[in-house]
């Protein structure tokens, strides 16, 4: 290969942002959309996906009907889908939903959470890896709302929440966390077995009345009035990279939005899970990046690290006929050579750049 003046400045470059672990990091933020992964007439949302001996295991719900919880596999996680099963009967009434479902791999089973009792607490059941759709439920409200549990006020601690919406539940340094949604806000709890002895990160006492352990103001909160984000917060995903390193992404809407709770996927950082920095690029995603097959809905991110590819599976669904599908977007992990920037710096820019910091500036977001 012949080495021109530009090849050498990118492979300097790439040399320098590997170095600084830019190229690394720029998987959080840089996702693509490669399009519908999984498409039905039943019309399935909120997916939830874990990759177990060689195969990609989806659970959702049903978007009509009963919001039963269903499941499909495949061999790529791309393509291929099977047939959905269902594998958890819904309800006629929010007293007997199984919702918005959340699933790890524990190292023996799965384990599913979902907001499937009345009011609406955080249930868990297991599955055999043999038979993903086998669940035995092990408790009712095992996340708890309400008068004695760890989870009971709002931003302003004086509302009780009267019901969780969504959670995100991974392992890390020996104990479950969980990133549970209410009307205001995400709250992090922690557990040592993921079912039981759930204790709120960032909890206070209370004077007037005082429910034991309650939390403080949730620890990221919706933003502020006519942000792309201040209507509620969604289902989240937290991968968690070390003991200081959170990365998050979640998805919000505003008023005026088509669906104003499901109209973007953006994305927070937090060296301690309770302080979040917002990109300030969100939202990654959103219903206006004309892409017809989400113009209406485009929230509920579930991503997973697949060896030097991230992926982004997420609900999406399309303003004209109204069908639902199951997106996905990739990026790479760490390894890969970064992207050839627009205008290439002259060679003696390039230790400048380093010190500045500036191989942030790579980062940036690709909208189907």
């Amino acid at each position: 290969m012949v080495r021109t003046p530009k090849t050498l400045a990118v492979m300097m470059m790439g040399c320098l942002l590997l170095t600084s672990g830019a190229a690394v990091a720029g998987w959080q933020t840089s996702f693509t959309d490669q399009g519908a992964t999984f498409t039905d007439p039943t019309d399935y949302y909120y997916p939830t996906v874990v990759k177990q001996g060689g195969t990609y295991h989806m659970w959702m719900q049903a978007h009509g009907g009963l919001d039963d919880v269903w499941y499909t596999s495949s061999a790529d996680g791309k393509t291929g889908w099977s047939a959905p099963v269902q594998c958890l009967v819904g309800g006629s009434a929010i007293a007997g939903w199984n919702t918005h479902p959340s699933v790890v791999d524990t190292g023996t089973n799965f384990r599913l959470y979902a907001n499937w009792s009345g009011p609406r607490g955080i249930d868990v059941a297991e599955a055999p890896y043999g038979d993903p759709t086998n669940w035995t439920q092990l408790g009712s409200d095992v996340i708890t709302r309400g008068a004695g549990g760890e989870f009971h006020q709002d931003s302003a601690s004086v509302h009780t929440i009267a019901q969780w919406y969504d959670v995100h539940v991974y392992q890390y340094g020996g104990q479950y966390e969980a990133f549970i949604a209410s009307d205001f806000g995400l709250h992090y709890g922690v557990s040592a077995n993921g079912i039981t002895g759930w204790t709120a990160v960032n909890s206070v006492t209370n004077t007037s009345p005082p429910p034991p352990d309650t939390t403080g103001p949730p620890v990221f909160q919706k933003g502020a009035a006519g942000e792309w984000d201040s209507y509620t917060m969604g289902k989240p995903t937290v991968i968690r990279l070390a003991d200081d390193e959170y990365c998050m992404w979640y998805g919000s809407g505003k008023l005026g939005d088509p669906k104003a709770y499901a109209a973007g996927i953006g994305y927070a950082t937090s060296t301690d899970g309770v302080n979040w920095t917002r990109d300030p690029g969100n939202p990654l995603f959103h219903v206006t990046d004309g892409t017809a097959y989400r113009d209406k809905r485009t929230y509920t991110p579930w991503v997973m690290l697949d060896g030097s590819e991230a992926r982004m599976y997420f609900s999406a669904e399309a303003a004209t006929g109204g069908a639902d599908s199951i997106g996905l977007a990739t990026a790479p992990v760490g390894g890969g050579p970064p992207p050839e920037p627009t205008s290439i710096p002259e060679p003696g820019a390039l230790s400048l750049l380093a010190l500045l910091g500036l191989g942030g500036m790579w980062r940036r977001r690709r909208r189907g």
